[in-house]
This record gives structure tokens, C-alpha cells and sequence, in this order.
């Protein structure tokens, strides 16, 4: 294994607050130790003296145009992921607008064979919103997740159709996907080439009203408030954006957004005499906006910094301005924009880092952009109630064969608060292939009445003999309930849900269940009040219930039955997958 040891560096982490100097050990793919005096730990190690220089997370980029498929003499992703190892961007996202498309479950795959291929930058995607792009038909978005997909958007244009959008967002709401809008009403916009203004007077350009991108923001956040949706509004570029984003978060919606280096470092005026690197979409903004959007980066209401990245090659540059493709390269300077952010004192150096590593990472639910120690295998998580008051938490930690045997003390954080009897259990983030590394499990003791709220994205989950209030969620792996009392709400994207309810006794007022890929078994006390509903896809429900028997041979998809005099909701839905219903 390969260990290499950067010493003397001076430590960023935003996540954590670490702004010191000290040592980082790399074993592999995964850090395997921070702080100071590590030179006895890394004996054998490659050192790198680093002498005070700064030792970041490697920066995320959430928007990024590649040109592969369809149009590599443009880009690849060997030109994209060597640009991006130049400007420090160790992971990147890249839109669906290729050719074709990304909205087939083979160009994800596709594009992920590529990465692996070149070995340079992690390189995710997002998928196409509708099919085509063409803002009518949506693709199939559980799939497209389950096969790699980060989230879901039309690239360089909005969904334009008000009902379109609020379907995309309702069925990203069931499977809990990111939807990302580029900010544009199309109708306003589409005519137009440079914001409205003085600039566009003098040069006798069609002019973009600033409106139209706040009006595509408002009225997607009505529609956020409908259904509920995680919603993200790419490269804000005016004041009334910010502050129509700012309003949402601050009635809590789901909301993010990010801009880019352009709107914050250069406004209108950069047009000069038809300058055509300067043609972005959207269009470079007035000196006022410019300003609101680098109040939005210091204050949070804008959560991220993306590049923004769209290359072309000179024939689609050196136009007319009428004629020129919308656009910049941004990959190689990212970080050195966003650092104007630090020398003009707007942002601290942990905060520019913040919006470029941490906060892309976490609105993408990728386990990056941190400087911290972790192992490379996923595990599940296993809770068992316990009798007493005490709260015992035990984790259990099981080597693969080519593992060191001293990482046992790599095991991810499982945090229970004693005072206020809520468990929350973190498994180990992804890192490394399937072959090697930790398998990481824990086995958690709680008190019986413990509300718990558990996330495992490889790897399964079994809670047993709790009787407080239930949420969990699994991507890949599935979750067995056992002798529970309380409420329970749910989902999982690749595996199956096994639930037994506790006897004669449980007192839950509501079960929700939902899977994608993976079927449904429920277990009934005998003698249970309840009103029982079961939606299914692809599916059909098997049940011994005499309120639910079948008629004759048949076995419905859907159904709506009343369980003894009725009581608590128990709702269970299905894509992929049967519904067996069972009693005790």
C-alpha cells in the first residue's frame, strides 16, 4: 500500500474548524491520520515537506460541461480531468447536455467507465430531467440514481413547463433527489444575449431582462413548497435571485444554490468592445448585482461555488458576438477567482474553502471534501434496545484479509446522546473498490424508548426491540425491523423492508414505507386495529389478512382496507417489488 506523509503543511478543514499547522498521513486512497508529530507513525512513508504551505480538501465542482460523448475534439474526459487536476478540483459533476444525452441509464455508465479508464478526477454526472432535454417526458430518475446519478437537470436550460417541473420535483421527492435548475425563463431569455441595461444599449445588442431569472426561481419555489422537493438553482447572477433564495431558506424550504466565478469577480462591463469569452449564460450582470451576489457568498444564502466550466473550440468563439456559443472554461481557475474572495476580505480562507469543498459535497451527498480519517469499505449498522437507562454503545470493527491490522481504530462516528435519547449512527464513507479495505459494522445498544434517525448508504440496517420513533434510510442494502413499537417512517432505493410490529402492543399512530428496487414484508400483531393502504408499480400484494385476502387467483397492485375498527395509517409503497402482508 501506498503511504505518503505531508509534513509541516498548514492544515484547512472547514468541516471541523482545523486551521493549524501539522502532518496528514495518506494511506492508499483514504487519510489515514492528521495532526502533529506523525514523522514515527509514517516511518517508511513518501514525505512531502510542505514547509507552512496550504493542505486543503480537494475542491468539488457541482457544474461542469463535458463534451464527452458527441463532441470530444471540444473536450473529453481525460483533457476535462487533467484541466481540473491543474486547478485542484479533485471530483467534478458534470451536466447531462452531451450527445447523446444523459438520460439512459448507459451513458452514466458510460461516462463512469471513462473516469476509471483515465484515473484523474472523480467524475460524476447528473442526469437529463426529461428525456431529450426537450422539457416534456421525464426520464426515469429512480434508475438513472440507482445506476450513479447525483441529481437531475436540463444542463444549460430550464424546464421551461410549469407542470413538467412540478413532476420532475415530485418524483424526485419520493426517492429524495437532488433537482438542479439553471435559473432562466426561456420565453424572456431566449432572444436575448446580454443583460438589459446600458451595455446593451450602447452596443445595440438584444438585451436579457435580470427578471428572468428570478421569476424561474419563484416560481420553482412555489412548487418546492408543494411537494417538498431538494431543490438547487445553479449560477445565481442577481440581487433579486439572492434575495428570493435568501427569503426560501429562511422558511426553511429545501433549498440550495451555488453561482460562479464570473458573477462575483467580473460584471457587464467585461464586454467591452464584442468581447466574446465574456458571453456567458446567464449573461455577466450589472455592477449592483455583482456586489449582491458576493453579499450572498458572505452571508450563506449562497451555499456553493461551481466553475461553471463550458469549453469550446475557436470556431464557436471567434464569432460575431450574435454568432458566439455561450460560455467559458473555468476548471483551471476555479480556485484562484474564488480566492479574491479571501484577499478582499469578503470570506475567511476556511469559509472560500467551505463553498468550494465541503458544501458541494454535502448538497451532493458525497462523502468528500474533508480532511478526514475514514476507512474504505462500507459496513451497516445493527440497534438493539436495551433495558436499562444506561446507553452502552459498543462498535464492531471486522478486517478483510489484506487489511492492516492496526486501522481497527478507524471505526466512523456513532454519536448517542444520553440526555436527550436521540441516536445518531453515521456508517463509513465510501472509498476503494470492492476487493480490498474495511468492512466496518456497528452494533449499537439504546434504551428501549430511544428515537432513532439512521442513514446507510452500502450496507443494512436492523433495529430490534425499540419502541421509540423510527426514521431510516438505505441506498444500497436493506432493513429488517424486529419487535418495534413506535412510529416508523422509511425508504430504500436497492433492498427490501422486513418489519414486525411488536406483538399486541405496538402504539405507533403511523408507518410509512416506501422501496424502489425491493419489496415490502410486514408483520401484524393478531389482534390490531388499523387503516392498512398499499400502492404498488410493479408489483403485487400477497396477504393472509382476512380484510386483504385475494379474490379468487388475482392479486391486486393497490389496496385501501380498514383493519379491525381502524386506528393508525400504515402505508407502505412499492416500485420494484411485492407487498406481503403476514399476522403474528
Amino acid at each position: 500500500m501506498n503511504r505518503l506523509l505531508f509534513r509541516r503543511a498548514r492544515l484547512l478543514d472547514p468541516e471541523s474548524g482545523l486551521d493549524a499547522c501539522g502532518d496528514l498521513m495518506v494511506e492508499g486512497e483514504r487519510i489515514a491520520a492528521v495532526g502533529g508529530g506523525l514523522s514515527a507513525a509514517g516511518r517508511g512513508a513518501e514525505v512531502v515537506e510542505a514547509g507552512g504551505l496550504c493542505l486543503a480538501p480537494g475542491l468539488v465542482d457541482m457544474r461542469v460541461q463535458l463534451r464527452e460523448p458527441g463532441a470530444e475534439h471540444m473536450e473529453s474526459v481525460e483533457t476535462a480531468g487533467q484541466a481540473a487536476a491543474a486547478g485542484g478540483v479533485t471530483t467534478m459533476v458534470a451536466l447531462p447536455n452531451t450527445n447523446p444525452p444523459v438520460d439512459d441509464i448507459s451513458v452514466v455508465e458510460f461516462l463512469a467507465r471513462r473516469a476509471r479508464e483515465v484515473k484523474l478526477a472523480k467524475v460524476h454526472t447528473y442526469a437529463a430531467a426529461t428525456k431529450g432535454l426537450k422539457g416534456r417526458d421525464l426520464t426515469e430518475m429512480g434508475l438513472l440514481a440507482a445506476n450513479g446519478a447525483l441529481g437531475f437537470t436540463d444542463g444549460a436550460q430550464a424546464v421551461a413547463d410549469a407542470l413538467v417541473m412540478r413532476r420532475v420535483l415530485a418524483y424526485a421527492r419520493t426517492f429524495d433527489l437532488l433537482v438542479v435548475q439553471h435559473p432562466e425563463e426561456p420565453s424572456l431569455a431566449r432572444a436575448g444575449e446580454v443583460s438589459e441595461g446600458e451595455i446593451a444599449t450602447r452596443l445595440g445588442l438584444p438585451a436579457i431582462p435580470s427578471a428572468a431569472e428570478v421569476i424561474m426561481i419563484e416560481r420553482d419555489l412555489r412548487l418546492v413548497e408543494i411537494t417538498g422537493a431538494r431543490y438547487h438553482v445553479a449560477h445565481v447572477s442577481t440581487a433579486a435571485g439572492v434575495e428570493a433564495i435568501r427569503r426560501a431558506k429562511a422558511l426553511e424550504l429545501p433549498v440550495t444554490c451555488d453561482t460562479a466565478p464570473p458573477y462575483f469577480v467580473l460584471n457587464e462591463t467585461a464586454i467591452g468592445d464584442y468581447r466574446t469569452f465574456a458571453k456567458l449564460s446567464p449573461p455577466l450582470r450589472s455592477e449592483w448585482d455583482r456586489r449582491a451576489v458576493v453579499e450572498g457568498l458572505r452571508d450563506g444564502t449562497i451555499d456553493a461555488i461551481a466553475s461553471d466550466h463550458a469549453p469550446w473550440d475557436q470556431d464557436s468563439k471567434r464569432l460575431p458576438f450574435s454568432s458566439a456559443a455561450y460560455g467559458i472554461v473555468g476548471l483551471e481557475t476555479l480556485l484562484p477567482l474564488s480566492l479574491e474572495l479571501y484577499h478582499n476580505s469578503h470570506l475567511g480562507l476556511l469559509e472560500v474553502i467551505r463553498r468550494l469543498a465541503c458544501n458541494p459535497a454535502r448538497i451532493l451527498r458525497l462523502p468528500v471534501g474533508r480532511l478526514a480519517v475514514g476507512p474504505s469499505r462500507n459496513g451497516g449498522v445493527t440497534i438493539k434496545g436495551w433495558l436499562s437507562n444506561q446507553v452502552l454503545v459498543r462498535s464492531r470493527v471486522e478486517a478483510w484479509a489484506n487489511a492492516d491490522s492496526d486501522a481497527k481504530l478507524l471505526a466512523s462516528r456513532v454519536q448517542v446522546g444520553a440526555n436527550t435519547g436521540q441516536v445518531s449512527a453515521t456508517g463509513p464513507d465510501s472509498q476503494g473498490d470492492s476487493d480490498s479495505g474495511w468492512a466496518v459494522s456497528y452494533e449499537i445498544f439504546v434504551p428501549q424508548t430511544t428515537d432513532l434517525d439512521v442513514k446507510a448508504h452500502n450496507g443494512g440496517i436492523s433495529i430490534s426491540d425499540v419502541r421509540g420513533h423510527i426514521e431510516f434510510s438505505a441506498h444500497n442494502g436493506g432493513v429488517h425491523l424486529t419487535r418495534i413499537g413506535g412510529d416508523v417512517a422509511g425508504s430504500t432505493l436497492n433492498g427490501g423492508v422486513n418489519i414486525e410490529l411488536a406483538g399486541n402492543t405496538w402504539d405507533g399512530r403511523q408507518l410509512e414505507v416506501s422501496t424502489h428496487n425491493g419489496g415490502v414484508h410486514l408483520q401484524l400483531p393478531e389482534r390490531y386495529s388499523a387503516h392498512l393502504r398499499t400502492e404498488t408499480v410493479n408489483g403485487r400484494v400477497s396477504s393472509d389478512l382476512p380484510e386483504a385476502a385475494p379474490q379468487g387467483n388475482l392479486r391486486p397492485r393497490n389496496l385501501d382496507v380498514t383493519l379491525g375498527g381502524g386506528g393508525p395509517l400504515i402505508h407502505v409503497s412499492t416500485t420494484n417489488g411485492g407487498v406481503t402482508l403476514k399476522r403474528l
